[in-house]
């Protein structure tokens, strides 16, 4: 695997997600009256954001852009395009921004492939031809905790209680035609990475260290990370979703009909999942070209996790590290800042509207979304953020309850906290569908 893979990569997806999707956005945002173009220059804003966010990445990307002249320029061409983009207000602006941006790119990608990597790197990624894989991964977690086993019949009645609460949002949206509408589809999907999630990361956890099975095989350590980790993206970028929903549910309500439609938000779920697909294989990818100097390889993880796996490696891990630090920004990073500019729009709105009752109308469907958020985000903002000064054990419980209690708690807050879908059950209740009387 070489320098020109890495750099296809990264590319790819810088272009598809920082790019491509905000000028789609752009174009939606943009067919409306002038005084609404402030929305699309908080598109560009984000854009922007994501650039410097590039610019960070690229010297560890092996490129230093200040010992080599052309890179300095670079660094003062990027600097200048970033400063340029607060007067964009049309989507032709917003193209003659990328232009030069693409062409930024183009030519960092062109240092890279050309042999400046090379000269940073511990080795070459030629070295890597004779791959040595171990035959077993060792999962070491939660090791020195006394009273463990009880946790572990925690998590198996949690596992219980997602896989029936999850099932029951499922067949309630399919039965009640009220419900089959877009937003719905993303709750649907939700859902349904909550059960998969779920199943990928509780049982193999139970198999694990309840019955004592810690060595797993290597292709099967390596399906167990593709897996967790597809679903855990997955489940990140739904939520991403569903603020869009809100989006525009409530910032540009005669339009939601318009934009938010079945086909439309197919079109969005089988994206996100594209998208997940895709990064989870690249890093599947890179961990399946790396050779270990061991038979057995010890993970301090409670499942295949990437990131002990790929420091276990005695080869070169570059590849594998680029991954691990680019993964969480657009799993994670994205998604949470698409968040958080979404309810600054609705909070925005909601202040414009005089009627007490319909801000308290349009607060409440935003309640139970953002309290899932709150959920899924928070544990583990707070982990990775801590993980300096906490100990192990307190890590790996933690990522484990942030792993299993949200697919737990989201059908619960949809079903007490939505009155819409209230609604639904109770009238499937007195259909007697879902409990019907004896005959």
């Amino acid at each position: 695997m070489n320098c020109h893979a890495i750099v296809l990569v990264v590319v790819v997806m810088f272009l598809f997600l920082f790019f491509i999707f905000p000028l789609a956005i752009l174009q939606v945002l943009s067919k409306r009256r002038p005084s609404h173009l402030l929305a699309a220059s908080l598109w560009i804003s984000m854009c922007d954001l994501c650039l410097i966010l590039m610019y960070l990445i690229m010297p560890v990307l092996c490129y230093d852009w200040s010992t080599d002249k052309s890179g300095g320029a670079c660094h003062l061409y990027l600097r200048d395009i970033l400063y340029s983009s607060v007067h964009m207000r049309s989507v032709e602006d917003f193209l003659q921004h990328c232009v030069p941006v693409l062409a930024l790119l183009y030519c960092a990608a062109l240092h890279l492939s050309t042999g400046v990597c090379e000269l940073t790197m511990n080795q070459d990624f030629a070295v890597n031809r004779n791959i040595s894989i171990p035959s077993y991964f060792y999962i070491s977690g939660f090791s020195g905790i006394p009273h463990v086993r009880y946790y572990y019949i925690f998590l198996f009645f949690v596992y219980i209680i997602s896989l029936l609460g999850n099932s029951c949002l499922m067949f309630v949206i399919i039965i009640d035609r009220n419900l089959h509408t877009p937003k719905y589809i993303a709750v649907f999907n939700l859902s349904l990475t909550d059960i998969c999630e779920s199943t990928a990361v509780i049982p193999q956890l139970l198999d694990t260290f309840l019955f004592g099975n810690q060595l797993i095989p290597y292709g099967l350590c390596l399906y167990n990370m593709l897996s967790v980790l597809l679903f855990i993206s997955a489940q990140s970028l739904t939520l991403a979703v569903l603020s869009f929903d809100r989006f525009i549910a409530i910032c540009l309500p005669l339009r939601y009909h318009m934009i938010v439609t079945h086909r439309s938000m197919l079109v969005i779920i089988g994206v996100t999942w594209a998208v997940a697909l895709f990064m989870i294989i690249i890093a599947t990818i890179f961990i399946s070209r790396l050779s270990f100097c061991r038979v057995i390889v010890i993970i301090n993880s409670f499942y295949c996790d990437h990131g002990p796996i790929y420091r276990s490696a005695c080869s070169n891990n570059f590849p594998s590290y680029v991954i691990n630090n680019l993964n969480p920004i657009v799993i994670l990073g994205f998604p949470v800042f698409f968040i958080i500019f979404s309810y600054t729009c609705i909070a925005v709105t909601l202040f414009r509207i005089t009627t007490p009752q319909d801000r308290q109308r349009a607060t409440k469907t935003c309640t139970a979304h953002l309290t899932l958020v709150a959920i899924f985000y928070v544990p583990i903002t707070f982990t990775y953020a801590l993980s300096s000064i906490i100990n192990t054990n307190t890590r790996i419980i933690s990522l484990s309850l942030t792993s299993a209690l949200p697919p737990m708690l989201n059908p619960i807050i949809y079903t007490f906290m939505t009155e819409e879908f209230m609604v639904s059950v109770k009238r499937l209740l007195k259909r007697r569908i879902i409990f019907p009387s004896p005959k």
